[in-house]
């Protein structure tokens, strides 16, 4: 049976969510081995008595959460046992030994509650564009592939998750960098020749129309848009600095199509840490696990560098919490939250809390998150196959009044134009891609509104006051 203080309350609820006694005894069962396991396994950090009391609290407290949700959460006692109990194991464990606790994406892709039909399109897109991708690259001779659980993952951790959960107004109407993170896509679709017209076609998107031009010198805008001024202009400092046409959006993107940009993002991010792998005669992408492989490629998506070994094991193993507490004063770079192992132990045993750990400048930090995400998606659900593919959700009543997935129509504006300010230099023109918008846009806001440059969100982390640039943005755009 459950011992310790929060006994009573973890069977109580429990009880509130399983009607069958001998479901609910089973229940404790599991909590009390974990209670056990997990001091056992903390031991060797150090003091860990104590540490069991800490997964009962944390069981209590996320049970007592979803009870109190509007409508109240349906669980099983297989739903519990696993994304419940084991979840908060594995939470407590991974945040002590790597630093950083793993996010959690279960309500994301389970095709239920109040943003179930929108997670049933989008796992319908995931699987599209693996499929469209993964036939480009077949074209193309690599010999790598993709998987839905990278797309799925990296979507939600490059916004999706927040879309899906605090902020579903914006669900249908994302713009591409200050809603989904696609910072580097002009260079991602001037690099993979026709991947973007496969993906139009096999998922039903209309990526090749986002993106409108107009001509130095025009005095009104040739496509309407639908985009405040303040966001629709694609600027890249630094490339040209008299170009003859300017780059803009025409209206913000689906939730299909940010998937879809996520997944040719994807694809461009993992071919360059493929090719590293390659060129450094390091095992090649193909020959590694798929948790290695989203590992190093996610790396390379946060950073554009792929690391090394030591460094993909330490992600890889949740044993890097000596790298982030090492990294977590680095001068000239805001703290990090994050401690060593020992410390992190005997704080939560203390009585603490887990810090709030939001977006910040280390790559390393934001791997361990969304992989712990990953991993956590792949232990307590059966979303997806061994493969990384999508498990098909059993079908559902669709709800009486689903979410709008297309943007709210509002009148074209047709005006003339205001010089885009605050940027030195303009775009080049040998950018043709649709997808020049990604990267140029968060460019051109960075510096104008922070009144610096930061030519990408990378080289933004990397200057020595990135404080600087994202201060200036408000807290709903921030990183």
């Amino acid at each position: 049976m459950v011992v310790g203080s929060n006994m009573s309350a973890a069977t109580v609820l429990f009880s509130a969510f399983v009607s069958d006694p001998a479901e609910v005894r089973h229940l404790d069962e599991v909590l009390a081995t974990e209670q056990v396991r997990v001091e056992a396994d903390l031991a060797s950090v150090g003091p860990s008595a104590g540490a069991g009391e800490v997964l009962v609290r944390n069981v209590v407290a996320n049970l007592t959460a979803k009870q109190g949700a509007s409508p109240p959460f349906e669980l099983t006692a297989d739903v519990i046992e696993r994304q419940v109990i084991g979840y908060e194991a594995f939470k407590l464990e991974r945040y002590v030994t790597s630093g950083v606790f793993p996010k959690r994406y279960f309500g994301y892709l389970d095709g239920k509650r109040d943003t179930g039909e929108v997670e049933r399109s989008i796992r319908t897109t995931v699987s599209a564009t693996r499929v469209a991708c993964n036939a480009w690259l077949t074209e193309q001779g690599e010999p790598w592939r993709i998987t839905d659980a990278e797309l799925a993952v990296t979507f939600l951790a490059e916004g999706g998750a927040l879309w899906l959960g605090d902020r579903t107004d914006k669900l249908g109407s994302f713009h591409p960098v200050f809603d989904i993170g696609l910072d580097d896509l002009a260079s991602g679709d001037d690099d993979l020749p026709g991947l973007r017209d496969v993906i139009d076609k096999q998922a039903g998107t209309n990526l090749g129309g986002l993106v409108a031009w107009f001509d130095k010198g025009a005095t009104s805008l040739p496509v309407p848009t639908v985009v405040p001024e303040g966001e629709r202009y694609l600027m890249w400092p630094g490339r040209q600095p008299d170009p003859p046409r300017y780059p803009y959006l025409s209206r913000y993107m689906t939730t299909e199509e940010a998937v879809a940009g996520t997944a040719l993002m994807w694809v461009w991010e993992k071919r360059i840490a493929a090719r590293s792998l390659v060129k450094n005669a390091e095992t090649p992408m193909e020959a590694r696990s798929l948790d290695e492989q989203f590992i190093v490629s996610s790396l390379v998506y946060n950073s554009g560098r792929p690391h090394k070994q030591e460094r993909w094991d330490q992600i890889h193993t949740f044993q890097a919490a000596s790298w982030m507490a090492g990294a977590a004063h680095t001068k000239d770079r805001s703290p990090l939250p994050v401690s060593a192992a020992k410390d992190s132990l005997a704080g939560l045993i203390a009585g603490g809390v887990y810090p709030e750990q939001n977006t910040a400048w280390l790559s390393g930090y934001h791997v361990l998150q969304r992989y712990g995400g990953y991993a956590a998606l792949m232990k307590f659900t059966d979303y997806f196959a061994a493969d990384g593919s999508l498990v098909q959700l059993p079908a559902v009543v669709v709800p009486s009044s689903p979410l709008v997935e297309t943007p709210a129509l509002v009148p074209p504006v047709v005006a003339p134009i205001t010089p885009p300010g605050g940027c030195e230099t303009a775009p080049g023109s040998s950018v043709g891609a649709w997808l020049a918008a990604a990267l140029l846009l968060r460019t051109h806001c960075r510096c104008r509104r922070a009144e610096t440059w930061c030519t990408s969100a990378r080289t933004c982390r990397r200057s020595t006051r990135p404080s600087l640039c994202q201060a200036a943005w408000p807290p709903s755009r921030r990183p």
